[in-house]
C-alpha cells in the first residue's frame, strides 16, 4: 500500500510538473512580448515569403510609403502607465481621422501597406499606433485586444483633443480588428463614427484554443481554464471577453471583411461579430480565394467603394 501511494505520489508530482512548464510555455508563446516576432515587413524578402505573387509588388510599395513617409512620432501613456507609440501621417484640411490597429505580432508597415496612401490621398489623416508590446510602445504582455481596446480609446481621446469636432473611424486588422470592436464596447469620443474590422477574431480563449488545435492537436477545456486563470493573474485581463460582447450594444456602422481561407482566425468568427451587432449598420464584405488579412488584396475596389460611402455619410460637416 505505501508503494502504491509512493507511486501514486510521483505520478502526479510528474503529472503537475508537466502542466506547470506547458502553462508557461504556453503563456510566453501566446502573450509574451519577443522582439524577434515583432513585425516591420515591409521588405520584398518578407513579402515574396508570405504574400501571393501577384500583390508583392502594391504590397512592397505601400509598405515603403508608409515607412518613407515625414509622419509625426505621437506618445501616450495607457491607463496602465506604458508609454504607447504612434505615427501620425497628417493631411491639410483633412475630412477625418483613421486610427489604426495592426494584428498580433505585427506593424502598420505590414499590416496597413496596401490600403493607407488611399486613405490619405482621399483626404483623411492617419495614425498608425503601435500596439502595446509591439514596436515602438511599451509592454511585457500581449492583450489580445481586451487591453488595447482601452489604448485604442485613448488614442482617440487624443486625436479628438487635437481634431475637435473631427470625424475619426476606427480601423484593425487581425488582433487588431478586434481591438477596435472591442472598443466599441466603451465609452468613445463623440468623434468617432465608423469602425472598419478586417478578419478579427471573437475572443483570446476562443482564438488560443482554435491554435491549440491546428498546431498541436490538443485544447482541453480544463487546460484552457487555467490558461485563462493564469492570464488574468499574471497579464491582468480576462480572456473570456469578447468582440461580441461589446458588439451587442455597439451603434457606430462597421465594415467588416474576411477572407474565407483564412486558416489563422477562422470565418465564422467575423460571422459571430455580426450576429451580435444588432443594434448597428454592418457591411459585410468576403473574398474565396483571400487567407489572413489579405480581404483587402482580393476586393481593393469593393472596399475603398465601401470606405468611401462611410466617409461621405458619416463625416460630412
Amino acid at each position: 500500500m505505501v508503494t502504491f501511494f509512493i507511486i501514486l505520489g510521483a505520478v502526479l508530482g510528474v503529472f503537475l510538473i508537466l502542466l506547470v512548464a506547458a502553462l508557461l510555455y504556453f503563456l510566453k508563446f501566446g502573450i509574451v512580448r519577443d522582439p524577434s516576432r515583432e513585425g516591420f515587413y515591409y521588405n520584398r524578402d518578407h513579402a515574396e515569403k508570405y504574400c501571393p505573387p501577384q500583390f508583392v509588388d502594391k504590397i512592397v510599395a505601400g509598405a515603403s510609403w508608409i515607412h518613407d513617409f515625414p509622419a509625426e512620432d505621437l506618445y501616450m501613456t495607457s491607463f496602465d502607465g506604458l508609454k504607447l507609440h504612434g505615427r501620425l501621417f497628417e493631411k491639410e484640411n483633412a475630412r477625418a481621422t483613421f486610427i489604426m490597429c495592426h494584428g498580433y505580432r505585427s506593424s502598420g508597415y505590414n499590416d496597413f501597406s496596401c490600403i493607407a496612401k488611399f486613405l490619405f490621398d482621399n483626404n483623411c489623416n492617419l495614425l498608425i499606433i503601435d500596439q502595446r508590446s509591439s514596436n515602438g510602445s511599451e509592454g511585457k504582455y500581449i492583450g489580445m485586444g481586451v487591453l488595447e481596446r482601452y489604448d485604442c480609446r485613448d488614442w482617440a481621446k487624443l486625436i479628438s483633443e487635437r481634431y475637435p469636432k473631427k470625424p475619426i473611424i476606427l480601423s484593425g486588422v487581425s488582433m487588431g480588428a478586434s481591438t477596435v470592436l472591442m472598443a466599441t464596447g466603451l465609452e468613445l469620443p463623440k468623434e468617432v463614427v465608423g469602425v472598419t474590422a478586417d478578419c478579427g477574431f471573437t475572443s483570446p480563449r476562443k482564438i488560443f484554443t482554435k491554435v491549440m488545435k491546428q498546431s498541436f492537436k490538443v485544447a482541453p477545456r480544463f487546460f484552457m481554464a487555467l490558461m485563462t486563470l493564469l492570464i488574468k493573474i499574471v497579464a491582468k485581463y480576462d480572456a473570456n471577453y469578447s468582440a461580441e460582447d461589446a458588439l451587442s450594444q455597439n451603434k457606430l456602422p462597421l465594415i467588416i471583411s474576411h477572407g474565407k481561407a483564412d486558416d489563422f482566425v477562422p470565418f465564422y468568427m467575423s460571422e459571430q461579430n455580426i450576429a451580435a451587432a444588432q443594434n448597428c449598420e454592418v457591411k459585410f464584405i468576403t473574398a474565396d480565394k483571400a487567407e489572413h488579412a489579405q480581404t483587402y488584396l482580393y476586393k481593393e475596389d469593393e472596399m475603398n467603394a465601401a470606405i468611401l460611402e462611410m466617409l461621405d455619410k458619416y463625416t460630412t460637416v
